[in-house]
């Protein structure tokens, strides 16, 4: 039975049922399985909960359609059960809707500050985007998870975050993807993405990684095997580059987090005993900013 034929018998009206039969091993008559047909739900902040009484935590694996929504309501919810102190954690998130993340962005940042700004060769091509609304959460620690698999969007909040001191990076360097791109359409269908200007942080850095020749220049100064096999954490806080973003380099967290005991923390399937220990050390930082 191929993939094709699967799907077809699988899907259906919604609230329609379909009779499924399991074979398992071990078992020596099959199951019969009643599922009922509706639509798969297709969030964008996967996870959102409690760490501790007073830590949250909430995973934003993309910028969608409702991603600002979803957002809001996961913080509402962790407000409402006393939360004091957040850790955001955008590590894989490729991006999405710019519009979503400065949203975002602006739930943390008082006042009116600027987010992002684009620059290109006119000046017609020119943006600037800055906090306006009063946001849920513009006080109190926050921590930003990221990793080379953070870019575009993910990019400009941990960047906006960043140059206005009110969150604390972990992680490894970002992607480096701030290009801003107009589709021009073409007579046999292709389209021609044209780059027309660059994305920038508040401060005034390119979020687009170099490009150097035609080859990327990588100029990254990673610690060797046996050094990293003697770190315990497998995150750690990375000195500023050239491109994207780079995580805060706290010398205080960095001594804290090497020599850091194991927390044991079974109630959280996506944040490991040893990031969730290097999350603890950030936050007591970020609470000092």
């Amino acid at each position: 039975m191929t993939t094709e034929l699967v799907y077809s018998k699988l899907r259906g009206p919604r609230a329609s049922r379909v009779q499924i039969q399991v074979h398992r091993r071990g078992l020596p008559k099959p199951l019969n399985v009643t599922v009922t047909r509706e639509r798969v739900p297709n969030n964008s902040v996967e996870v959102a909960y409690m760490v501790d009484n007073q830590t949250g935590y909430i995973k934003v694996s993309r910028f969608a359609n409702n991603t600002y929504e979803e957002f809001k309501q996961a913080l509402g919810d962790l407000r409402r059960q006393g939360m004091s102190r957040l850790v955001l954690d955008l590590r894989g998130n490729p991006g999405g809707y710019l519009d979503r993340a400065t949203k975002m962005a602006d739930e943390f940042i008082a006042g009116t500050r600027k987010i992002v700004y684009t620059d290109g060769k006119g000046d017609q091509y020119d943006t600037q985007t800055y906090s306006r609304v009063l946001g849920e959460f513009e006080e109190g620690p926050l921590v930003v998870l990221v990793d080379e698999g953070s870019a575009s969007a993910a990019e400009v909040v941990a960047g906006a975050l960043q140059d206005h001191d009110r969150a604390l990076l972990v992680g490894r360097r970002t992607f480096g993807k701030g290009l801003v791109q107009q589709p021009i359409a073409l007579n046999d269908g292709s389209e021609l993405r044209l780059t027309i200007a660059r994305y920038y942080t508040p401060s005034g850095r390119s979020i687009q990684k170099s490009y150097q020749g035609g080859t990327l220049s990588m100029s990254r100064n990673w610690p060797s095997v046996s050094a990293r096999a003697s770190i315990s954490t497998p995150i750690a806080f990375i000195s500023p580059t050239r491109f994207g973003i780079a995580p805060c380099t706290v010398a205080r967290c960095m001594a804290v987090a090497v020599s850091c005991p194991t927390y044991l923390c079974p109630a959280i399937p996506r944040l490991s005993p040893s990031i969730y220990a290097v999350c603890k050390v950030a936050i007591w930082c970020a609470s000092t900013l």
